[in-house]
């Protein structure tokens, strides 16, 4: 067996391990080997935890986290085969935490009173607009971008939410990405989705700018696209 050794995965990623089985003689078809994995942590799932098969193979391991505990966990992966018996290989599979900063989009109380609130550009946009940002995990926000209640337009004493939707933050990538959800909350289109994608540059210990780009769509249709700056 050739391609196993330690592995690293952060507590929201995937990572994998080639294997290669290899028959050093006789004749492959007559040879079967039975493989089984054991051993991976809660919280994080494998393609395959046993599979039988002919020698000479590969088979890419993949394991993918789902929030699982930081750690150091041993893995035995046990092959048997008529010919070679019973043998077992043992690696670490190592759980590092999942590094947040989302600390540097520093959440402020909803409706908070001009000035206290992050400030908005959205590209096209007459405004003023503000955003309130809070922290719903260890590296998702929430983002609700509203319209300042002083335009008399609105006539309310609240602010208009403009938009409202999830982002997820990459640390160490500085980027934010909008996977496709609903736009329900901000688009007169029914069943209208948003996805998007940015960059953030970190300011301070608690506060960053962030650029977003927004696409508003109904399946293949494009509704509006958006710039929104956040500062």
């Amino acid at each position: 067996m050739q391609g196993i050794g330690n592995i690293t995965i952060d507590q929201n990623d995937s990572v994998r391990m080639y294997v290669t089985c290899e028959l050093q003689s006789g004749d492959p078809t007559n040879e079967y080997v039975a493989m089984k994995v054991s051993g991976v942590p809660d919280n994080v799932a494998i393609n395959t935890d046993s599979i039988t098969f002919r020698p000479n193979y590969s088979i890419p391991l993949a394991f993918y986290a789902h929030n699982p505990k930081p750690g150091v966990y041993p893995i035995t992966v046990t092959t048997t085969s008529s010919t070679v018996g019973t043998k077992q290989y043992t690696f670490n599979l190592t759980v590092t935490s999942l590094t947040d900063c989302t600390a540097e989009f520093s959440a402020i109380p909803e409706y908070a009173p001009a000035g206290s609130q992050h400030h908005v550009q959205v590209a096209g946009g007459t405004g003023p607009y503000y955003a309130y940002i809070s922290r719903i995990g260890c590296d998702t926000l929430r983002i609700d971008v509203v319209i300042d209640s002083t335009i008399p337009a609105l006539g309310g004493a609240e602010p208009y939410e403009w938009a409202k939707f999830q982002a997820v933050v990459n640390c160490s990538a500085n980027t934010i990405t909008i996977y496709p959800q609903s736009a329900s909350e901000f688009s007169p289109v029914n069943n209208a989705m948003i996805r998007g994608a940015g960059t953030y540059v970190p300011v301070t210990d608690t506060s960053a700018t962030a650029t977003l780009y927004d696409t508003v769509y109904v399946g293949s249709q494009i509704v509006s696209t958006d710039v929104i700056t956040i500062y």
